[in-house]
């Protein structure tokens, strides 16, 4: 996947693994792109992230499908995150979320519904390190999303990410996008959105474009 803001880019490079519809691991490579300092300046991380089905259905049942997860988050480089009051260039994020697809739904097209709770001390998602000189223990925040299915192929939807704030240097402000999903079979799926970040460590006004490229071996 690919963001370009204003004034930063983040690219992600992961791999995926599930078993059985139960469990699903993960392994991310991050990079975000700093495009107005001098030497362009980049932070990478790595993520390592772990999911499990504990209960419920996506789609059948009267319980949606709920799922735990974990993500280890590794700073590679902390010099700009401790200089504005990190307290850690490791952190653990911990989630549980629900999800449903609703059939037949409003316009009689398919709906799927998706929210997150997250406990986090990730600061611009891990990028400005963890934990801060204002709050330097785990905090709750929210994530939703909602996808319409046009058809087989083609969905429009929208997503939603609040961000706590830890560091006294920099207000952070909350994501979200809207987006158009095509799926030309069922091992590939693209994904392209318009993103609005706020403001990101001082700079105002973050928004561009994302594209997500997914394939299913």
């Amino acid at each position: 996947s690919h963001v370009r803001l204003d004034d930063y880019t983040l690219t992600t490079v992961a791999i995926a693994g599930s078993w059985n519809d139960r469990a699903e691991w993960s392994l991310a490579r991050s990079r975000l792109g700093i495009d107005t300092h001098p030497g362009r300046l980049a932070i990478e991380q790595t993520i390592l992230g772990g999911k499990w089905r504990l209960a419920g259905d996506l789609i059948y049942g009267k319980l949606p499908q709920i799922s735990a997860g974990v993500q280890a988050k590794w700073l590679h480089d902390d010099a700009l995150a401790r200089a504005i009051g990190a307290r850690s260039d490791f952190g653990l994020d911990f989630y549980i979320g629900a999800s449903r697809l609703v059939l037949d739904g409003p316009f009689h097209r398919n709906w799927l519904l998706a929210a997150n709770v997250r406990a986090s001390k990730a600061n611009e998602l891990g990028f400005l390190g963890f934990g801060g000189d204002e709050h330097d223990d785990y905090r709750l925040s929210a994530e939703f999303s909602t996808a319409l299915f046009l058809n087989p192929h083609w969905a429009i939807g929208t997503e939603f990410r609040h961000k706590p704030d830890n560091l006294h240097a920099i207000n952070e402000s909350n994501w979200w996008d809207g987006f158009v999903a095509w799926f030309p079979n069922k091992h590939v799926n693209v994904a392209l959105a318009y993103v609005n970040a706020g403001m990101i460590a001082g700079q105002d006004h973050q928004d561009g474009l994302y594209v997500s490229v997914n394939v299913d071996l």
